[in-house]
């Protein structure tokens, strides 16, 4: 079964992505500089020419660090399984992106990940100096540090993006839509002036709670922007079931693309068609400059929500090293290059200049695709390049205000701060019920979030096995771990 495990692993990389690792197993025994083999999430990246990328790293890190990189990019969708699969092979795998704080949990507790104290004070200044203080602390488990967090947005805002051109096309206003409801008459209006089209891409989730660092399990909510400390069943909310409701509404109506249970497409290949109006998503300064890049219209974008933080925000996008790294100290020489490097960080987030990218204006740091590309024709854009660890050193795109990231810290400092900003829950109590009731969400939670399952009929049914897996013993044993952080916290700074 175990060769199995690894031929099936080894055809679904082949499969997942057109780059491959240029792995020479001569090269140690030639006394070749060490290769790191960086794994990393892949999104809505165009990757034709990372091979060209990394060989130019290569050449300016070899001279700096005595050792090179390269990188396997793995589809998002299936990141998490084939990470795994890839750790079960002994796959060589020595600096790893790992999207959630949960994700870094899990391995550390499996033996998977270097802790990273010393070699951050030997070789980690420049990711010292970038990183506040506090925010370090988000990767630390036990004490120890065993993932690094990213400089970019750390808020969230819920609201839709919308296509400007399909809005003046059909003489569409939204400047009186306040909440989602208000979408629905839009909606009428643009499939009676086209039949064809279906204006709406549906999410997986709009999020008003923090799930208490829990992103793909909120079995235990604070709901209102977690401005209350109530620890909550989410899927017995009236703000759930409302939501769920307008979902299934709008999808007999025939106002969402065509869906089923397994629907996962980019949404970006559905916004390019004219057919399709808007979707939900988070804003952050500059994420509509970025995202009408990559899609080559122009977006507009309405908030339903304050820009607020919780837990999960600060943790999402951290890197780690891995405890099978046999060179661990170059590992990190490299990360602390690519969080205060901007040579680093513009080659891997924009690519090579005169290739994949020129400047605009130089000496502001202004840059646009060189003449004769676009989003549809580039070769290199990484439209999230700010999981490589630290966007603020990296060049702006034309369109965006020269102060982008001067406004991003801003909208960082000036977030509503969920109550339980920092709190970090312990899931080792309740493993069997986390399991239990996983199985029981992933029945359902899904269909009746995209409008493909009648609430009516199936929220029941999910809040019935939800009920039997335990869901009142995780929320119980959240809200006492809660509780006891919300007290410590409150003696510290009676204390200062």
């Amino acid at each position: 079964m175990k060769v199995l495990k690894i031929l099936a692993l080894m055809l679904s990389l082949v499969l997942l992505s057109r780059y491959t690792l240029n792995l020479n197993p001569d090269e140690e025994a030639q006394g070749e500089v060490p290769k790191i083999i960086i794994v990393m999430e892949k999104t809505t990246e165009i990757l034709e020419d990372s091979s060209m990328v990394i060989d130019k790293i290569n050449e300016y890190i070899r001279p700096l660090i005595s050792a090179e990189i390269d990188i396997l990019y793995i589809e998002d969708s299936v990141y998490g399984k084939n990470l795994n699969y890839m750790f079960d092979a002994a796959e060589q795998v020595d600096v790893v992106f790992l999207p959630y704080l949960d994700n870094v949990k899990r391995f550390q507790s499996s033996g998977k990940l270097f802790p990273l104290d010393q070699l951050m004070s030997q070789y980690g200044d420049g990711i010292l100096e970038n990183i506040i203080p506090d925010e370090m602390s988000i990767g630390k488990i036990d004490d120890r540090l065993y993932g690094i967090p990213t400089n970019r947005s750390k808020g969230y805002v819920y609201g839709f993006q919308y296509r400007k051109d399909i809005a003046e096309r059909y003489g569409i206003d939204i400047s009186g839509v306040e909440k989602l409801e208000d979408l629905t008459s839009i909606f009428e209006s643009l499939k009676k002036s086209n039949p064809e089209m279906r204006p709406f891409v549906p999410p997986f989730y709009a999020r008003t709670w923090d799930g208490l660092d829990d992103y793909y399990y909120p079995f235990g909510v604070l709901m209102d922007y977690g401005q209350t400390t109530e620890v909550v069943n989410l899927y017995e909310t009236k703000e759930y079931a409302d939501y769920i409701q307008l979902m299934y509404e709008w999808n007999q109506a025939g106002y969402m693309v065509n869906t089923t249970l397994n629907y996962s497409h980019d949404y970006h290949y559905y916004l390019r068609s004219d057919e399709v109006f808007c979707r939900l998503n988070t804003d952050s300064p500059g994420m509509l400059e970025q995202e009408s890049r990559i899609l080559g219209k122009q977006l507009g974008y309405v908030a339903l929500s304050p820009v607020f933080t919780c837990s999960v925000d600060l943790t999402y996008a951290l890197w780690s090293v891995t405890s099978s790294c046999k060179h661990p100290d170059k590992a990190m020489q490299f990360l602390n290059l690519m969080y205060s490097d901007p040579v680093i960080a513009n080659l891997l987030y924009n690519g090579i200049e005169g290739e994949h990218y020129e400047f605009v204006d130089q000496s502001k740091g202004i840059i646009d695709f060189p003449e004769g590309f676009d989003s549809e024709s580039a070769r290199y854009m990484q439209s999230h390049g700010w999981k490589f660890g630290n966007q603020f050193i990296t060049y702006v795109w034309e369109g965006n205000s020269t102060d982008l990231y001067s406004d991003t810290k801003k909208y960082n400092a000036e977030s509503l701060k969920s109550k339980a900003l920092g709190f970090s829950f312990d899931t080792s109590a309740v493993q069997e019920e986390y399991m239990d009731c996983n199985n029981a969400k992933s029945k359902y939670a899904h269909g009746l979030e995209i409008g493909v399952l009648n609430p009516r009929i199936y929220l029941p049914k999910l809040l019935d096995e939800l009920d039997k897996a335990g869901i009142d013993i995780i929320i119980s044993e959240k809200q006492r771990q809660l509780d006891d952080w919300l007290k410590d916290k409150n003696t510290m700074e009676a204390d200062h």
